[in-house]
């Protein structure tokens, strides 16, 4: 019993670390105390970037999903960051989040429109972002500690 709860439960918490720690970083970079990766277009970037990994690209492992979602969360960010920098008075906390907004309404009906029609990718793409914690190992900790590292 303990083989499968110890790691499910690293795993939660590494996880839990993670998230707490992008939303720190978000929130003092933009000087918003509201930031979230919704409200910054970055979740339905990192969408956006899994949708296309595989539509396009065929990718089925968690390394090409992890990939593409950095990539399509990168491309949100510095694309709401450069909209918000356009703006007449710079980029300013209330411009990143209108601009956050609009992309992620933008980017957002993208996915809804690719998943709608094409049914292998909507049952990869759903199978992947329910997530869960079966059938986790000790070594998948050690797989995602250098990204907390990075983070941090």
């Amino acid at each position: 019993m303990r083989s499968m709860r110890v790691p499910r439960t690293l795993i939660g918490l590494a996880v839990g670390a993670a998230l707490a720690v992008a939303g720190v970083v978000m929130q003092a970079l933009t000087r918003n105390p509201l930031a979230d990766p919704r409200l910054l277009g970055i979740s339905v970037g990192a969408s956006l970037g899994v949708i296309v990994a595989i539509t396009f690209f065929g990718v089925g492992t968690l390394p090409g999903y992890v990939g593409f979602a950095l990539l399509g969360a990168t491309l949100a960010g510095t694309l709401v960051h450069g909209v918000s920098a356009r703006a007449r008075d710079g980029a300013s906390p209330v411009t990143h989040a209108l601009a956050g907004a609009a992309i992620d309404a933008s980017f957002g009906a993208v996915v809804v429109g690719v998943l709608s029609v094409d049914g292998r990718t909507f049952e990869e793409y759903r199978f992947r972002v329910v997530g869960g914690h079966t059938g986790r190992t000790p070594m998948m900790v050690l797989q995602v500690l250098p990204l907390l590292l990075v983070e941090g």
